[in-house]
């Protein structure tokens, strides 16, 4: 999960950046790059759920083990509610965006 949580301080690094620039074209660039990031990082936990399944549930007399519960549960648990958050954040600020954009759209009417 280190890879994880590298990607997730990418994630909250480029928010922090989207949310102090003003241009919405600069702004719009970010928000893409912020979703992608998104993307790639629930491919990856995807992935990693496959690999932890693989390691975790091992053949013995032809009958599954269980999972070892080292609190993994609990760690993608809160890989999830930090991921929603990304998004929610995400979407609040594409709507910002927009509310900027129509904002600019007003003074050059004037």
């Amino acid at each position: 999960m280190p890879m994880m949580h590298e990607k997730m301080q990418k994630m909250q690094a480029q928010m922090t950046e989207i949310n102090q620039t003003q241009d919405p074209d600069k702004r719009e660039s970010l928000l893409k790059a912020h979703m992608n990031s998104m993307q790639d990082m629930m491919k990856n936990m995807n992935g990693e759920k496959t690999m932890m399944m693989r390691q975790g549930m091992n053949m013995s007399d032809g009958k599954m083990m269980e999972m070892p519960q080292d609190g993994m549960m609990e760690k993608r648990m809160n890989m999830m509610q930090m991921m929603m958050e990304q998004m929610m954040q995400n979407q609040a600020a594409s709507e910002q965006t927009r509310s900027m954009r129509e904002k600019g759209h007003e003074h050059t009417k004037r």
